[in-house]
């Protein structure tokens, strides 16, 4: 389920202005390729500082994640189009029930885990809880990829729900 994400100010798929031209690309090699896999972007485009800004929308993805017995499972989300994870928000739906930690970890369609990109909901965490994580590296998502989420909790019980904030790269092919 996609939903955009619109800022106060910003209209329903409004492009992303200025401040993404002055972010350094989280690569895990020296170009695109090693975050987007094999597929080739254009090749004047190397790096985010390259990009035009007409070239990228912000997107909000949510779901609903379960530390339930026989629900914790890595959660793959399938993006048609190149991808950065940004920023990811979870909120508590259900308090975490036992004695230990719940943890959500983030890896790019290669399974690698993103850097900054684990986000850990202390036991017995009340209801609407918030909590956030800002991937910084291995963050790319390779068109036609997946982002995963793997959930995980020794003694199970609770929800809840993910919202991923993601660059969408717009390419011409």
């Amino acid at each position: 389920m996609e939903t955009p994400n619109v800022q106060e100010g910003q209209k329903e798929g409004e492009i992303i202005e200025s401040p993404v031209v002055e972010s350094p690309i989280p690569t895990t090699g020296d170009s695109f390729e090693s975050d987007f896999g094999s597929e080739k972007i254009p090749a004047s485009i190397r790096t985010f500082r390259d990009l035009d800004k007409s070239f990228l929308i912000r997107e909000l993805i949510t779901l609903e994640v379960s530390f339930e017995t026989g629900e914790q499972t890595t959660h793959k989300i399938r993006f048609p189009y190149y991808a950065l994870v940004k920023m990811v928000n979870v909120q508590v739906t259900k308090q975490l029930a036992g004695s230990n930690s719940g943890t959500l970890t983030f890896k790019n369609n290669g399974g690698t885990a993103m850097t900054n990109g684990v986000v850990t909901i202390p036991a017995s965490t009340a209801v609407g809880a918030l909590f956030s994580a800002t991937p910084t590296r291995y963050n790319g998502i390779a068109r036609r990829g997946y982002c995963q989420i793997t959930a995980a909790k020794t003694t199970a019980g609770g929800r809840v729900r993910v919202e991923i904030e993601v660059w969408k790269l717009i390419t011409t092919r």
